[in-house]
């Protein structure tokens, strides 16, 4: 009897085992780590005023120039659009001189200007970057998008504006125009043999120190005159674009146009005072920066359109168009390098910065393939 109760003792107990650990209160889980929901993030200020700007400008009666700055042209209404009728110029042509244009901006006595840096040259040559030598390809529609693109980096436009702060502007766009880097002449100028000695109608400052290198005489005549000049012999060539030379020069008569390994660049920018663009809301400055590179895409292909134009225009008229030997070229650049030197001390800091994302932009440009093989 005794036996039997011990083992049903020992029965009991080892079923009581498994319903007390089945009954026993499982640990309490772990607390869930506290997330922070993120703010939300503020949408941008939109201010409410309303502007108008005074613009400084000067006509030169181009297509290319009026269809982008005259009054109702591409700048003037896409700001007024981008701003939903906020933002309205008032655009006085003539308002300074085409020298006086930068000075009245940084000075205030103009709210924008569109600044041809072309005639400063010497003055501010960091603007003037592209008229350096040997860096784009002699192609001038590969030229031109080169330049462009150059120009439209963000990295070279920063660069541009901190430069413009010190003269109290701010940069708001360049303009790309066609290469300024044909010689319009009656006789091929296609080596440095046959530019030594020439008096060549130079545009600009840094263009007419390569011209020296290459033993030209660069030569400074009014744009007026230039034409006449040519005819009475006072100088034996033009370095201008295809357009100039045929719509503005008259020089359709010459037998050649001589593509040289000039810089292309002519500097010209939309600024607006520093002290203005400062003081306005952030989403109206916004705007203003955002319109100017819409401007520049847009005005870039009207460019380009002229500049396929031009070539033909010039094919049209049966002017010959002599190439360079790659000897030739090669010689040229080589002896254009102390330009550049000169170049960048008189451009002060930035200037080698430049040339190192120029060189680097173009690069890229030129390594792209359009048929490419897997």
């Amino acid at each position: 009897m005794k036996r039997k109760l011990i083992i049903m003792g020992l029965i009991l107990a080892l079923t009581a085992l498994p319903l007390a650990a089945a009954c026993a209160k499982a640990p309490a889980p772990a607390p869930a780590p506290t997330v922070t929901a993120p703010a939300p993030t503020a949408k941008p200020t939109v201010s409410t005023g309303k502007y108008v700007f005074n613009v400084a400008w000067w006509d030169y009666f181009l297509a290319l120039h009026q269809r982008t700055w005259a009054p109702g042209g591409r700048f003037q209404r896409m700001l007024y659009e981008n701003s939903n009728g906020r933002i309205q110029l008032n655009l006085i042509n003539k308002m300074f001189n085409t020298t006086d244009i930068l000075t009245a901006v940084g000075d205030g006595r103009a709210d924008l200007g569109l600044a041809p840096l072309a005639f400063l040259e010497g003055s501010y040559p960091v603007f003037s970057w592209a008229k350096v030598s040997g860096l784009f390809s002699l192609d001038s529609q590969v030229m031109h998008a080169e330049e462009f693109w150059v120009n439209y980096n963000p990295s070279i436009q920063e660069i541009m504006d901190r430069n413009f702060r010190k003269l109290g502007a701010v940069y708001v766009a360049e303009p790309h125009y066609t290469p300024t880097a044909v010689i319009f002449a009656n006789e091929p100028l296609n080596s440095l043999a046959a530019l030594k000695g020439k008096k060549i109608r130079s545009p600009g400052l840094i263009g007419g120190m390569a011209l020296e290198a290459w033993g030209a005489k660069p030569i400074q005549v009014d744009w007026g005159e230039v034409s006449q000049s040519f005819v009475s012999g006072i100088i034996d060539g033009v370095l201008t674009t295809m357009h100039d030379g045929l719509a503005d020069f008259g020089l359709d008569f010459v037998k050649y146009v001589t593509p040289i390994p000039v810089g292309p660049g002519w500097a010209e920018y939309m600024v607006m005072n520093a002290k203005l663009f400062d003081s306005l809301p952030a989403d109206i400055q916004q705007i203003i920066k955002d319109t100017g590179r819409q401007v520049m895409l847009a005005h870039f292909g009207d460019s380009t359109a002229q500049a396929a134009q031009e070539r033909h225009d010039i094919e049209a008229l049966k002017i010959q168009v002599p190439e360079w030997s790659p000897d030739e070229l090669k010689k040229a650049i080589e002896l254009a390098k102390p330009v550049e030197q000169e170049w960048v001390k008189m451009s002060g800091s930035d200037a080698e910065q430049v040339l190192k994302i120029a060189r680097e932009v173009i690069a890229k440009y030129e390594a792209f393939n359009a048929f490419p093989k897997k």
